[in-house]
């Protein structure tokens, strides 16, 4: 059984890597095999192999920034796995709320992206760059920037550890902690963002970063709080 699912993911992992088109209909294949296999049946194997091929619709979705329907399938997701219990690898339940999370961010569900972020914060036993920062920058869109000043220095102190130094997300979190980022003022912030995006744009910066591949893109959230209007920059998430 799982091997079948397993061809059907390889071929939609290729299909997307060659950008052709119809690759849903892999997904609604594996979706009605899965579907036709008597629960007794289903193992751990099985389900590993089918929510890997859901998370990774997530992500093509996500990179493509279809955070609707990122987030639709998010939904769906979440019900087959609660429906088994959670019984998934870690890697595959901690893929699919890293996924959860940005795809609320996408949305501008900052709390629900939180609720999901602390749920990925329980399955990682280790330090995880992306996920880290991705939950700095829910609090810094929360407004909880008393929380916040305490995350980035423990994360950074929990970067320094790691080589090479990500010195791309070192930049993000220290200037997430800045007064002039936290400032009402809409030119104050948007002047802090553009310094923020031209201090990025280095090569130095960008050399080391493992960030580049993730499904939330940090240049274009830059670019929004730049562009940001007042009444939405303190507006409920």
């Amino acid at each position: 059984s799982f091997e079948y699912i397993t061809a059907l993911n390889n071929i939609f992992v290729a299909c997307v890597n060659l950008k052709k088109n119809g690759t849903e209909k892999y997904i609604e294949r594996a979706t009605r095999f899965y579907k036709s296999i008597p629960a007794r049946k289903i193992t751990a194997r099985i389900n590993d192999t089918y929510i890997n091929l859901l998370n990774n619709q997530v992500g093509f979705l996500l990179k493509k920034r279809e955070g609707e329907l990122a987030f639709d399938q998010c939904r769906t997701i979440q019900k087959t796995i609660i429906r088994q219990d959670y019984k998934f690898s870690n890697s595959i339940v901690t893929i699919f709320f890293t996924n959860y999370t940005v795809a609320c961010m996408y949305n501008g569900k900052f709390r629900e992206a939180l609720k999901h972020h602390n749920t990925l914060l329980r399955y990682r036993s280790q330090f995880d760059t992306e996920s880290a920062l991705l939950g700095l920058i829910i609090y810094f869109e929360l407004g909880e920037y008393d929380l916040l000043l305490y995350r980035v220095r423990a994360f950074r102190k929990q970067l320094k550890k790691f080589l090479p130094f990500d010195i791309f997300a070192d930049t993000i979190a220290t200037a997430l902690a800045t007064t002039q980022l936290q400032n009402a003022s809409r030119s104050s912030r948007s002047d802090g963002f553009s310094k923020l995006q031209d201090t990025l744009t280095t090569r130095a910066i960008r050399k080391d970063t493992p960030l580049t591949n993730s499904t939330f893109d940090f240049d274009a959230w830059i670019d929004a709080q730049i562009k940001r209007p007042l009444n939405k920059i303190q507006g409920t998430k």
